[in-house]
């Protein structure tokens, strides 16, 4: 019996001894991991008197780790002087078993400079012992970068409105100048020609006017960019007695997008006003532009005499028409063209384009048609010679 109690002893003895190692490797991990950590540990009750701190804190403050245990967190000037009062009751608030989320305040260092920091908090219970660590993450330098970074954007978008703010001058003067030389020309169809240049200038004058005015430099209001380009496109070209009908839908569009189908918008109105009322009248011009789940629904109509039956709108030598055909093409959009009691165009356009497109116009010398060629990537995907670029 005694050879049995014996063995159960030294048993027991064993096994106490085992424990006792494990508690000191658990507790040696847990001291390294609290001094090696980068952030800053401070455990104190919840009044705030400190039961211990890292390396990290020690060195932040400029005393030893023995001195600080047992002083008041309130007396080292951390805290700013209107962020005590708060500190103390969030410290209560934990005390009553509250939870307080990770937080942003800010700190003192020894030479009185503020520090941004993230403070976490938990309740721990140590040799019997009701306690709060907190973990202080020093936000300061990534605060500084982000109000570099800040500074940064802010001066890009300066920069972005300034050199869309000069496109769109440019385009202007390309405008104008041509209005000014069609007032020399005798012919009618080179008038006719130079005035249908400037509109095409204006339509993408009036994009970076758009740009300019806003704070979204990629997507463009399509309801107040279309409806201002209808209505000038009208003035100009429109007989009396026709109207103009607008039914658009308030959609945010890519500029990469909003170019082609301004410039689509600009050839079918005109050609619309130009050709369907040869003989005056009364008539309507209608304009839609409709979100359809991810596609989008371009349509303009007309009331007029109607498309010549004779005549392929695929294959025309009408310049309009060849750029609304090539750009469809460039931003994948199905066209259909209805000629019953009057002209319709409608194309359904895929809401996402895909890949960064950039739009030019080429003239290809051996057929004298326009086409549009694009480039991704820094390579062209059309290879013509003259290159003439909207």
């Amino acid at each position: 019996m005694l050879f049995f109690v014996n063995i159960v002893v030294i048993f027991l003895v064993e096994e106490i001894d085992k424990r006792r190692r494990q508690i000191a490797e658990s507790e040696e991990r847990y001291r390294l991991l609290f001094e090696l950590s980068p952030q800053y540990i401070l455990i104190s009750n919840f009044d705030g008197k400190i039961y211990d701190v890292n390396e990290h804190v020690s060195e932040f403050i400029g005393l030893e780790k023995d001195e600080l245990k047992g002083k008041s967190v309130f007396d080292l000037n951390l805290i700013l002087p209107e962020k005590i009062d708060e500190a103390k009751d969030l410290l209560k608030t934990i005390k009553r078993g509250g939870k307080i989320p990770p937080y942003e305040t800010k700190i003192l260092d020894p030479m009185g400079n503020e520090r941004h920091v993230r403070i976490l908090n938990e309740p721990i219970n140590v040799n019997g012992k009701d306690l709060v660590i907190f973990v202080v993450q020093d936000l300061t330098d990534i605060k500084e970068a982000q109000k570099e970074l800040e500074k940064a954007i802010e001066e890009k978008d300066l920069l972005l409105k300034e050199i869309h703010h000069r496109v769109k001058n440019n385009l202007m003067i390309i405008s104008s100048l041509l209005s000014l030389q069609a007032r020399y020309l005798k012919d009618k169809e080179a008038f006719e020609i130079f005035k249908e240049s400037e509109n095409r200038a204006r339509s993408m004058a009036l994009i970076h006017e758009k740009l300019y005015r806003s704070s979204n430099f990629k997507e463009i209001d399509m309801m107040e960019y279309l409806q201002t380009l209808a209505r000038g496109i009208f003035t100009s070209y429109a007989p009396t007695g026709v109207e103009l009908n607008l039914d658009i839908d308030k959609i945010k569009m890519d500029v990469e997008l909003a170019i082609p189908v301004g410039l689509i918008v600009n050839e079918l109105i005109t050609n619309s006003c130009k050709h369907a009322f040869p003989e005056g009248g009364k008539g309507e011009v209608n304009l839609k532009l409709k979100s359809l789940d991810d596609k989008i629904l371009l349509e303009v109509s007309d009331n007029g005499v109607g498309f010549p039956e004779d005549l392929d709108w695929q294959n025309t030598e009408s310049l309009g028409l060849q750029l609304v055909k090539s750009l469809a093409d460039q931003i994948n959009a199905e066209v259909q063209m209805i000629s019953d009691n009057g002209t319709t165009f409608r194309l359904t356009i895929p809401e996402v384009s895909g890949e960064r497109i950039n739009y030019s116009i080429f003239l290809n010398s051996s057929f004298g048609a326009p086409q549009i060629g694009h480039f991704s990537g820094g390579s062209s995907s059309t290879v013509l010679p003259h290159q003439l670029h909207t």
